[in-house]
């Protein structure tokens, strides 16, 4: 006969010690949100990337990793400008991240800016601050110059596209973020709606993480799960074993 632990079956028992490992084990996949405006607190940051350790005004390189947060230019060969653009409100600090390409062909394939953690892992919640150097020096307002602007953006995991899409732009620093997890890999660009190249202008800075939040349904599985041994395991001290 099945072994009997306080009126539940063996079998039974370890299918809720299964359910309980399995909540603590897998998260619950969460939609990816888009994010225009700054979500994530001081408090809750995990890693930052503010380009601040990037000591020269203008270098030829197309990677640099901060806070655990990697940058990578992909495409035709930059000059990366470094000091935070004058011409431009919004950005914070000393640096900011703005390739210039050193090739201006108007064919060949598209530049983009592409995000990474240098551990490998997922991206849980991410923001950054956004500008662009088309529109020339329009300070103080470019808002002339927004309405001709594009920002894309496309999510990856492993690989494999599982987000994309278009959002407004403007040559001032302004905020872009996603949460909900399940990619590893952001590409980021811009160009004017006009323009008939590959290129982007994208100026990037303050790259912020936020530390990973157990989805609400994880939680309550988990905490269901253990309840459910605990108890079992109280009644099963106080009943009688038997065959």
């Amino acid at each position: 006969m099945i072994r009997k632990i306080a009126g539940v079956s063996q079998a039974m028992f370890k299918c809720l010690a299964a359910s309980a490992f399995l909540a603590m084990t897998v998260p619950a996949t969460a939609a990816i949100v888009v994010h225009t405006s700054d979500f994530i607190s001081n408090d809750s940051r995990a890693g930052f990337n503010g380009f601040e350790g990037m000591s020269a005004d203008v270098v030829r390189t197309a990677t640099y990793t901060e806070g655990g947060i990697r940058v990578d230019h992909v495409g035709s060969p930059v000059e990366i400008w470094t000091p935070t653009d004058s011409s431009r409100r919004g950005f914070e600090g000393q640096r900011a991240w703005y390739p210039t390409q050193l090739e201006l062909s108007q064919s060949g394939p598209p530049t983009y800016e592409r995000l990474t953690l240098s551990s490998g892992a997922d991206f849980d919640s991410v923001g950054f601050l956004l500008g662009t150097g088309y529109g020339g020096y329009c300070n103080p307002n470019c808002d002339e110059v927004a309405s001709l602007l594009t920002l894309h953006y496309a999510l990856f995991k492993d690989g494999l596209s599982v987000a994309s899409g278009v959002l407004d732009h403007h040559p001032n620093a302004h905020y872009v973020g996603f949460s909900g997890g399940g990619f590893d890999e952001i590409r980021l660009w811009d160009h004017p709606t006009i323009a008939p190249d590959n290129r982007s202008a994208l100026i990037l800075d303050s790259i912020e993480l936020a530390r990973a939040v157990p989805e609400p349904t994880t939680a309550v599985l988990m905490l269901t799960g253990l309840g459910l041994l605990v108890r079992q395991r109280r009644n099963g001290r106080k009943q009688q074993h038997w065959r």
